[in-house]
């Protein structure tokens, strides 16, 4: 993994823990998934790019969070204990290898 994609993917991480300190939160509102992603887009501190593969892969996108989990890979393991904290939001770095190929599962 190259040093820009680590500093892509700690910073994805650090906005994402912002998110989950803002002001929405601390007033008990849900934001929903595409919201949270819509205000990492904004925070992240470079231009999106729209024809990445950083899309949903699976549920729906206007679901209220309960919390975030951001590891590198969703692995069972992973999504086991996110769900026993109940973190609905996983922001992972690596999905799938043939992950560019896959149509996001709603």
């Amino acid at each position: 993994m190259s040093i820009v994609t680590r500093i892509r993917s700690t910073i994805v991480a650090l906005t994402a823990i912002a998110v989950l300190g803002s002001t929405a939160f601390a007033r008990d509102e849900r934001l929903t998934a595409r919201e949270v992603v819509a205000r990492i887009q904004q925070q992240v501190g470079v231009p999106w790019q729209s024809d990445a593969v950083d899309t949903f892969k699976a549920g729906n996108p206007d679901t209220p969070v309960t919390g975030i989990a951001v590891t590198m890979m969703a692995t069972l393991d992973v999504l086991q204990r996110a769900a026993a904290a109940g973190d609905n939001l996983i922001i992972t770095h690596d999905f799938l290898r043939s992950s560019r190929h896959l149509r996001p599962i709603a």
